[in-house]
């Protein structure tokens, strides 16, 4: 049975007590449970999808909360050791897309160096909305808040202590927005001889209790309907995979990386959506399975990229050994990392205020350029196969060269594409374009291994391995 409606009131804690959310009224998965049992596919589903993938499933749904808690640190003043240098007297702590309705917003403050300060310290609280803020960001940073729509009074507690929270509403009709929020000093009240450093905890909410930014709305629904349909392939590609080797007596190594990947990706998709169930309950999520769903996404495209690559460079087409082409996987492999070492710093940045979405900055515009670089690569290497192999070979590649370049394309023409649309909508439309492309190759590719089309007749792998078969092309690598 489906658990029963959450009902809970307690805190979750963080670095002794400094981040926190309070857990309100859930739903229930009764409902979702019954419908599943008494729809015409029921007994379809139940066959395709373990009960233990259910059960997770049904048990996200039905956690309680959805939130977001956000912590920046903050130092105001002026460092008593160069008192030529000051500290910005204004500065961005964070933004939050709200829907139509009205949205709730609050804030608390706390000194965390050198604890001093008493709560009479008394500092601004700024927001701005995102018509105003290409303006506000050109404007003398003590001048920024005249034009903005709510001016609030933040202090922190004494010595040290959290501050009592500041809260507001701001309301929408017409279309979402984009909320940013700024803290200042502008009245220099904490003089000139020490700078002070604040931890800021922001907490916001949609009309309705959900506290998940209007461009992260859909996420967690997203990567579940993913998941699910990704353990349906994952059972009917075991399956495929089996007849094949029960048909051929062996699985040839293109085969074997096909299901490396496969594996790395599916075990990211579920440490990614892992992390979104736990961002919903406690508003912070999984830094480690985040940073490792990233990680194996990243090993995900490295692995298909070199299939393709090697593929169009002649391997099981004109030449059954790799021979030169082991250098391809060791390229990838080294542009890989500098990926991930991107991926990871990007992942230890503050928040921006003119970044949208992950796909942005630095790691957006990286991960385009190797995108377009193996894409050259994989058309000259197509190319060149084509012009050296038989009739076979070229019928296949006629129709290789098409598919591939559409997984290579998928990334820069939906990160161009996503720039026409509002800052809201980038992040949802582009993680919607890309798992739609990733779910395209992998259908794509295990019909093209698995099946006896254009490639199984062009290439090795309709030699057979077995003792005795005649075959001018060895089936597995030679050493």
């Amino acid at each position: 049975h489906a658990p029963p409606m959450l009902m809970a009131s307690q805190r979750v804690a963080r670095s002794g007590g400094a981040i926190g959310v309070d857990c309100r009224k859930g739903f229930s998965g009764t409902s979702l449970a019954h419908a599943l049992r008494n729809s015409r596919m029921a007994p379809t589903f139940r066959r395709a999808l373990p009960r233990s993938m259910l059960v997770m499933l049904l048990s996200l749904l039905a956690v309680g909360v959805e939130g977001k808690v956000l912590m920046r640190r903050v130092r105001l003043g002026m460092p008593n050791w160069k008192k030529a240098v000051r500290m910005p007297d204004w500065q961005f702590v964070g933004k939050y897309g709200y829907g139509t309705g009205v949205g709730e917003y609050q804030f608390r403050l706390r000194e965390t160096y050198p604890k001093l300060l008493l709560s009479t310290r008394q500092f601004t609280l700024s927001v701005f909305l995102d018509e105003d803020w290409p303006r506000v960001e050109e404007m003398p940073e003590c001048e920024r808040n005249a034009v903005s729509r709510r001016n609030r009074t933040i202090s922190p507690g004494d010595r040290g202590a959290w501050g009592n929270w500041v809260k507001g509403t701001l309301s929408q009709n017409v279309r979402p927005h984009i909320w940013y929020f700024a803290i200042s000093d502008c009245n220099q009240t904490l003089g000139d001889d020490q700078f002070y450093n604040f931890d800021l905890e922001f907490q916001a909410r949609q009309e309705g209790g959900s506290e998940f930014s209007i461009e992260a709305a859909w996420s967690l629904p997203t990567h579940m309907v993913m998941a699910t349909g990704f353990t349906v392939f994952i059972f009917q590609f075991y399956r495929r995979t089996r007849r094949f080797y029960d048909n051929t007596g062996g699985l040839h190594p293109v085969i074997w990386t096909l299901i490396g990947v496969v594996i790395t990706q599916f075990v990211s998709e579920l440490l990614h959506l892992g992390h979104l169930a736990i961002y919903r309950w406690n508003g912070l999520g999984s830094s480690s399975m985040e940073i490792l769903a990233e990680f194996l996404s990243i090993g995900t495209q490295v692995g298909e990229t070199s299939l393709l690559i090697t593929i169009a460079s002649g391997y099981t087409l004109t030449r059954s050994k790799l021979g030169d082409l082991d250098v391809v996987p060791l390229i990838l492999v080294l542009v890989a990392f500098i990926n991930v070492v991107v991926a990871l710093t990007d992942k230890l940045r503050e928040e921006s205020a003119n970044r949208f979405s992950e796909f942005e900055g630095l790691k957006g515009w990286l991960f385009l350029a190797f995108r377009f670089a193996v894409f050259v690569w994989f058309r000259f290497a197509a190319s060149w196969t084509a012009e050296s192999g038989g009739h076979r070979v070229q019928n296949f590649m006629n129709k290789f060269r098409p598919a591939a370049s559409l997984y290579f394309l998928a990334y820069p023409v939906t990160f161009f594409f996503v720039q026409l649309f509002a800052p809201y909508w980038r992040t949802p439309i582009m993680e919607s374009g890309l798992m739609l492309a990733q779910v395209c190759s992998n259908l794509w590719l295990s019909s093209l291994f698995l099946d006896r089309g254009a490639y199984f007749e062009a290439s090795s792998l309709s030699m057979s391995p077995l003792p005795g078969g005649s075959s001018p092309v060895r089936f597995f690598k030679d050493e």
